[in-house]
């Protein structure tokens, strides 16, 4: 198709796909374990008391030579370096997540300098519509609103239909992204629940052009193509509807509570 071979050459070749979690994930080598979660605590109890306060001086340097004793041990050194890969894991993810988010890595805009709004509106609709995921063109004004509540309400939860029934979806929006992961992963992971759906948003445009280009890329093993649009569609509309007064009521709701006070 020769439209979709002109398409191609206003865009980078694709960037590695970014590890999607909710929140970056971290890897903290806890050496200085509170004593009394040791499994051995119950039974010498006693003898640690007695020696604590006794003698705080000797109770204090016997922790110390504990610690040095694990620190010279072989596991030790290979915990401390499973812990730098973890991390300069998460650099790399970081530093891939930024790319993505910047449309000067996707997309050649000196080519489309001169195209008007509603011709990068058909060049980023064609593009997409034959890759998997979820795009979109908003207009400036209407993206301003929504990120104006987005701000404010960070994390929402939408009900999304599903063959059994309803599942909640969690979202928190952070810099120029919306992760979305299930209730239940979010129970069970915290922080290091994975993303099912990933939302971003392009602002470079939204000045000179007046629009803002949106894309979400999901994971088919968790969200159907429907499902993902359902999730798009209703972040569009609690936070850029028109419906202001229950859609503030339902974000009010549910984002100034303490999300564990959710938590069945």
């Amino acid at each position: 198709m020769r439209w979709m071979s002109s398409l191609r050459s206003l865009f980078f070749a694709p960037q590695p796909k970014p590890y999607n979690i909710l929140r970056t994930f971290t890897t903290t080598l806890e050496i200085r374990q509170d004593i009394s979660e040791n499994p051995y605590y119950e039974k010498y109890a006693g003898k640690i008391a007695e020696v604590q306060k006794k003698s705080p001086e000797d109770f204090k340097t016997m922790l110390e030579k504990n610690l040095n004793s694990i620190q010279s041990h072989p596991y030790y050194d290979k915990q401390k370096a499973e812990t730098k890969e973890h991390t300069n894991k998460t650099n790399s993810r970081t530093s891939q997540l930024q790319n993505q988010t910047d449309l000067n890595k996707i997309m050649k805009l000196d080519a489309i300098q001169e195209k008007t709004a509603e011709e990068i509106e058909t060049i980023w609709k064609k593009y997409h519509e034959v890759k998997q995921g979820v795009y979109a063109v908003l207009p400036g004004q209407a993206f301003q609103k929504m990120h104006s509540n987005l701000k404010e309400y960070p994390v929402f939860l939408f009900p999304l239909p599903r063959s059994h029934g309803y599942e909640f979806i969690i979202c928190q929006f952070q810099n120029q992204n919306c992760y979305f992961t299930s209730l239940l992963n979010y129970q069970t992971f915290k922080e290091n629940a994975p993303a099912c759906l990933t939302v971003t948003y392009f602002t470079e445009l939204q000045e000179g052009k007046g629009i803002v280009l949106m894309r979400g890329e999901y994971d088919d093993k968790t969200l159907k193509a429907h499902e993902a649009q359902c999730l798009t569609n209703q972040l569009q509309l609690y936070y850029g509807g028109s419906d202001n007064e229950n859609c503030y009521w339902w974000k009010n709701s549910i984002s100034n509570q303490k999300l564990s006070n959710i938590w069945i």
